[in-house]
């Protein structure tokens, strides 16, 4: 699990969007009409996280927000986001890479004084990806804007103890063996609805992300329907994810 002040940094700055794969359940599966090649970054516990002194660790994320933030004015860094305890317990969270090589991706990644102080490792995987990902900075800007509108007017109460800052919302991630097999599922139940999804192109399976916060929740949704074999993890993003169901003809 993320570093617990990563939890609001990580994604207040990010235009952190993919494509929405269906707007509804019981909408019909469809595939992107554009896709481009890209990288899904998994950062895992790296080396050196056990020595690492607490003093040690805020310098480093300090300096790995810093870095998230020029890749994202860079347009490089598109989507980011910690998980909250998943089901494999070295994964911390995600980045979505404007790479279309695993080269890229690595060198983009050691940039982050995460990856070269070995607080984080790298897991890198080739996607394909809907071409609509590259406006989500825009989508990110004008929930910001909003926001802060918002807060000018005095219209948005400061966060509870606990709970999550405006523009950032949980959701569940699910990685199925068979994409396609799980979309049609989940189109045909009467299951969460799937706000982006990538596939991997070294296999027939994909990441997908969906309107939802609880995995049991999703896991009762789908019982009984053919999906393959499939993981659910929570994970944390900025709500302007939902945007891109509006982008889809």
């Amino acid at each position: 699990m993320l570093h617990r002040s990563l939890h609001v940094g990580l994604l207040f700055m990010l235009g952190a969007c993919l494509w929405s794969a269906c707007g509804c359940a019981g909408a019909p599966a469809r595939r992107p009409s554009n896709e481009v090649h890209m990288s899904l970054v998994y950062l895992v516990t790296g080396p050196g996280s056990a020595s690492h002194t607490p003093e040690q660790k805020q310098q480093i994320f300090a300096g790995h927000m810093a870095n998230m933030q020029r890749l994202a004015a860079e347009r490089k860094l598109l989507i980011a986001g910690p998980f909250g305890q998943p089901r494999d317990k070295s994964w911390r969270g995600i980045f979505v890479l404007d790479a279309a090589t695993p080269e890229e991706a690595r060198q983009l990644a050691a940039t982050d004084p995460g990856v070269a102080s070995g607080e984080f490792s790298i897991e890198v995987r080739r996607i394909a990806a809907p071409e609509t990902l590259r406006e989500t900075p825009r989508l990110e800007a004008e929930q910001k804007a909003r926001l802060e509108q918002q807060s000018q007017r005095g219209a948005t109460p400061p966060p509870a103890p606990g709970s999550l800052p405006p523009g950032l919302r949980r959701y569940v991630m699910m990685h199925a063996s068979d994409l396609e097999r799980a979309r049609t599922a989940i189109a045909k139940a009467n299951a969460p609805a799937v706000i982006w999804a990538v596939s991997f192109l070294d296999d027939t399976g994909g990441v997908l992300v969906l309107d939802a916060e609880d995995p049991d929740a999703v896991s009762k949704a789908l019982a009984g329907v053919d999906t393959g074999a499939y993981g659910l993890d929570r994970w944390l993003s900025t709500r302007s994810l939902e945007g891109l169901a509006a982008l889809e003809p």
